[in-house]
């Protein structure tokens, strides 16, 4: 039969020496539903740390599960307005799953169906479990899950957009999607620019040349009249 590693014989020995000097702790407690798991089935695989501490402390198993027994009915029935929590043996901070685990364990203890003993005190016991665990049940649902509070967010910082200039907007204009098809107008508006300057510039000097050449005579003979003899 396989022995009890170091760590399950800690919790054993600590559980085992608590019935036997008759006294529930809160390490104890911790292990309620190795010890409830015992009880319900004294050979399974679960069960084996007890089985090699009783064997080692020559203890008896049916003395040990009566003994067992009365520290439960110390831990949880002892007093008859204890609250749901106390009678299920769990603490405040229980969660649904924990709490629906040990009214199972306790239900295949004292279940008069499913437990050998006194069938009036029996029912006794179930029906406070299965009290406690209703109120435990509807104050569970009452109560709001607790959330997450969301993250703080970090100050956002108001930049300033600098408005892009005029090279800026002439790349993106021509960088896009129809990058081809708008060069090309680019360049049709860039021709159709220098045409209409150069026309410009050329019908003004077209025009001031008749001026001039008519200045041009009337220039040389001022300076002709003009010079000494």
């Amino acid at each position: 039969m396989a022995s009890a590693s170091p760590a399950s014989a800690g919790w054993s020995g600590r559980l085992v020496a608590a019935l036997v000097e008759g006294r529930a702790d809160a390490s104890v407690g911790a292990h309620l539903n190795r010890l409830l798991r015992w009880l319900i089935a004294p050979d399974g695989p679960e069960a084996e740390p007890i089985r090699c501490e009783l064997r080692r402390r020559a203890i008896e198993p049916g003395w040990a599960r009566r003994m067992a027994l009365l520290w439960l009915e110390e831990l949880l029935f002892a007093r008859p307005d204890a609250e749901p929590a106390r009678v299920l043996g769990m603490g405040s901070r229980a969660t649904k799953e924990e709490i629906h685990t040990r009214y199972r364990l306790l239900m295949r203890v004292y279940h008069p169906d499913l437990a050998e003993g006194d069938p009036s005190w029996l029912t006794e016991r179930a029906e406070r479990i299965n009290r406690a665990y209703a109120r435990l049940r509807r104050e569970g649902a009452r109560r709001p899950a607790r959330r997450a509070a969301p993250p703080v967010p970090a100050p956002a910082r108001r930049l300033r957009r600098r408005a892009p200039t005029l090279q800026q907007r002439l790349r993106r204009w021509l960088g896009g999607p129809r990058a081809a098809r708008r060069r090309f107008l680019a360049g049709v508006v860039l021709i159709g620019a220098g045409l209409v300057i150069h026309t410009c510039v050329s019908q003004r000097a077209w025009l001031r040349w008749p001026a001039a050449a008519q200045a041009a005579p009337e220039a040389g003979a001022a300076a002709r009249g003009s010079a000494p003899r």
